[in-house]
């Protein structure tokens, strides 16, 4: 038997796809081979899980069958994470997306690089703490604004990939748009007072339809991803050497990227940051929150890799079989996880048990940096918050996210006003819209957030 399986051409990893292959190949006898065109048919297709509502409306994906998904599958489909079970899986109210690989981020910082006596004194006076980890985006961008020299950019090279420019511009203003919503008593409490569409709107309004690009929490976030870039060299450059070498003395790091960071002194892993304050979603006002806590929103599916089954295989049981070995949770998701150089994240709850967490020492960290690791894939994959974020994925999501991007770097590159490139990238998005029928834009709208 002969299999085609599609490969995103993003996918940076081709090792682990082949590695994958061979290993079921020698149980099933099957052979698989390697197609990047996503116009020819294939029996398997691997793929960002941003795409899957374009595979699913191209016809190319068939739904996963109750089997799969029930009691005594391999695969374990009751174990995944919330998020991506119940809406990242799915569209239009269907399954048809397997989840394979999850995603994850973690703050680099250099605690040996504030040295100098009277800049940590006029520190310490300004900010009225010691050097840490930033808690909130503001910190974090106030701190490198204050270290930055000329010559010692404290941040790394801004991102070139659209994708990379859209994930850490709404990672920042998921925090700032709206208070998480813990899964508890009082959370389901407002749960079940406050609407939907309020509750859920994020890059949309789902009352109207139309880009919230231009709300105070994405002109905010914009803001500060203007003030940032004043604090990073130009041109381009590789974020972990920037850090390694400690010419940059914050990064923001994805888990493939962790992994090429060997462990040395004064290197320090902390949460990604969050926000003291958000924005009400009716007036528009900044609310603080008096307690002091700190809004982390997970921002989710902007890094997971997901299997689907060909709509037009004549296999279907050997490709679902396939994806069952690659997917396995007590023994391949176990030891992808431990594999730090391919850089993947939690995506099942056994992933986040106690029994699990020594597969992250695979990243070569002490236990106090590897427990910092983990409290923050926690916070980003936390199934305790309702009203979580998700990552763009309509149909047409590879073009809004080119349009998203090219506003941001006129923003941050100073060629245009914070307002004025979110609202014409709003312009954009709306005229992308009207290449579907009204009723259908709309639909997708509320697909992509799986509700």
């Amino acid at each position: 038997m002969k299999l085609t399986l599609f490969v995103s051409p993003d996918y940076p990893h081709s090792d682990l796809i082949e590695q994958r292959i061979k290993s079921w190949s020698l149980k099933s006898g099957a052979s698989i081979r390697l197609s990047s065109d996503v116009n020819l048919p294939a029996d398997l297709y691997f793929y960002p899980a941003f795409d899957l509502p374009r595979l699913v409306e191209a016809g190319k994906l068939a739904k996963v069958t109750p089997e799969f998904r029930g009691v005594g599958s391999t695969y374990d489909w009751n174990d995944l994470m919330s998020p991506y079970s119940q809406r990242l899986a799915l569209w239009n109210g269907q399954p048809f997306g397997i989840p394979l690989l999850g995603e994850g981020e973690v703050l680099v910082w250099r605690s040996d690089k504030f040295k100098d006596p009277k800049k940590l004194q006029a520190f310490r006076e300004k900010f009225k703490t010691e050097p840490r980890a930033p808690e909130t985006w503001d910190e974090l961008t106030n701190w490198a604004e204050f270290w930055n020299t000329p010559e010692a950019p404290t941040l790394t090279a801004f991102p070139t990939r659209a994708e990379d420019i859209q994930r850490i511009f709404l990672i920042i203003a998921s925090c700032y748009e709206r208070k998480t919503l813990i899964n508890s008593d009082v959370g389901q409490k407002i749960l079940s007072t406050q609407a939907n569409d309020e509750l859920f709107s994020f890059l949309y309004d789902l009352k109207t339809y139309a880009p919230r690009l231009a709300s105070p929490a994405f002109q905010y976030a914009a803001e500060l991803l203007a003030r940032m870039q004043k604090c990073r060299p130009s041109g381009t450059g590789d974020p972990v050497e920037a850090i390694k070498s400690g010419s940059a003395l914050f990064a923001i790091l994805k888990l493939d990227e962790l992994a090429r960071l060997k462990p040395q002194e004064g290197l320090e892993l902390a949460p990604l940051p969050g926000a003291a304050f958000t924005y009400d979603y009716n007036s528009g006002q900044k609310v603080i929150d008096k307690s002091g806590a700190i809004n982390r929103m997970p921002f989710i599916g902007w890094g997971a890799w997901f299997g689907g089954v060909g709509a037009d295989t004549k296999n279907p049981a050997a490709a679902f079989d396939f994806f069952a070995d690659f997917g396995n949770p007590t023994k391949t998701s176990l030891e992808l996880l431990a594999a730090a150089k391919w850089g993947v994240g939690p995506y099942r709850r056994s992933h986040e048990e106690t029994r699990n967490q020594t597969r992250f020492l695979g990243y070569g960290f002490d236990k106090k940096q590897t427990e910092h690791l983990l409290t923050a894939l926690r916070f980003e994959n936390t199934s305790s918050i309702i009203n979580y974020r998700l990552s763009p994925r309509t149909p047409d999501v590879r073009e809004q996210t080119a349009i998203l991007a090219e506003a941001l770097q006129e923003i941050v590159s100073g060629k245009t006003q914070v307002d004025a490139g979110l609202q014409k990238a709003s312009r954009l998005w709306i005229e992308l819209g009207k290449k579907q029928p009204e009723a259908v834009r709309k639909q997708w709208i509320r697909n992509s957030l799986g509700i």
